[in-house]
């Protein structure tokens, strides 16, 4: 079992060693499952493009929750209120 631990200022390198490999290898092996899942849906009408669109956006979205994980918790709590502010004006302008 690993030990998750937010104390103290880390270097990139520690933050790379310690994700969860089983985790990201599995989240990888059930993406790449259902684009073989689309694919197969696909191979009918010859054009691909859900197959290519999903797996286009499983790509980028992967690699944007990796890029987001090495961001520091605290942040996002610091700008939470600003958000959260953000939001609800934009449901006052827009209902």
């Amino acid at each position: 079992m690993k030990s998750y631990s937010t104390f103290g200022d880390r270097s990139f390198f520690q933050k790379v060693r310690s994700l969860d490999f089983y985790l990201l290898i599995s989240i990888i092996l059930l993406g790449a499952i259902s684009i073989v899942a689309m694919y197969s849906t696909d191979i009918s009408d010859g054009k691909f493009y859900h197959s290519f669109n999903h797996a286009l956006r499983f790509g980028i979205f992967f690699v944007l929750m990796i890029i987001l994980s090495f961001i520091n918790i605290k942040h996002y709590f610091s700008l939470s209120f600003l958000f959260v502010f953000a939001l609800l004006s934009y449901y006052a302008v827009f209902p």
